[in-house]
This record gives structure tokens, C-alpha cells and sequence, in this order.
């Protein structure tokens, strides 16, 4: 069985009309940016609905004194555990000290970390 000679000899495919080149049609009317969009009073509404969140949460807190970074990670550790409430208690708590782990001995997460909180959490004593 040949092997089809893909590439070769066929010369420039036949484009369907208006496609795009000079038998496309020009746009109707120009691009414009809504209120929802980011530059928009929405937009600046949201973003500021977002520095309030950083402000008053655990990063916020972090940065304001009021925590240190093994408090940090603690409720970062619970915020990303939540949704496994319904686990057995030892179970939740051996992937906490999975994930607590990784967070301290992974040299790509502890310098995320260490860049959102200007350090990385103590190992924890086993």
C-alpha cells in the first residue's frame, strides 16, 4: 500500500469566498467596550470588591500583623479543605499534613508561598 504523498505536488489549496481576503466583508459596526468589562465602573466595582477580599482575609491579615505564616497556611490549609468536611477527622488530618508538607519541602510552592507572605511556614514536628 502506497504511502500518500502529503505535501507534495498538490500546490496552493482553492479558498472558499468570503472566507477572509478582499472578497470578505467588512464588520457592520466597531468593537466597543462594556460597562462590565474590566476598564468599566462594574469593572472597578469588582476590582475593588477583590482588594477588599485580600484586605480582610487571611493574606490581608498576614501582611497586617495580625497572623504569622503558620497561621496563614493553617487557614489557607482549611480554606482548601474545606469541601472535605464529610472525611473522618484522621483522614482530613493526615492530608493536611500532606498538603503542609508539600507547601514546606516543594521548592516551587515554598518560594509562591514565600512571595505572597514574605516567608515559608516551620516544618511541623513528626
Amino acid at each position: 500500500m502506497p504511502i500518500d504523498p502529503v505535501g507534495k505536488g498538490g500546490g496552493i489549496p482553492p479558498q472558499a469566498t468570503g472566507v477572509g481576503g478582499p472578497d470578505a466583508a467588512a464588520p457592520t459596526k466597531t468593537f466597543e467596550v462594556g460597562a462590565t468589562d474590566a476598564g468599566g465602573p462594574a469593572g472597578a466595582a469588582h476590582k475593588a470588591d477583590a482588594t477588599q477580599a485580600v484586605a480582610s482575609g487571611p493574606l490581608g491579615e498576614l501582611r497586617a500583623g495580625k497572623i504569622d505564616v503558620n497561621q496563614y497556611v493553617d487557614r489557607k490549609l482549611d480554606e482548601a479543605t474545606s469541601h472535605l468536611k464529610g472525611l473522618h477527622a484522621s483522614e482530613l488530618a493526615h492530608i493536611r499534613d500532606v498538603l503542609r508538607d508539600k507547601i514546606v519541602h516543594d521548592p516551587q510552592i515554598a518560594d509562591l508561598v514565600r512571595q505572597a507572605a514574605g516567608s515559608v511556614p516551620a516544618p511541623s514536628d513528626e
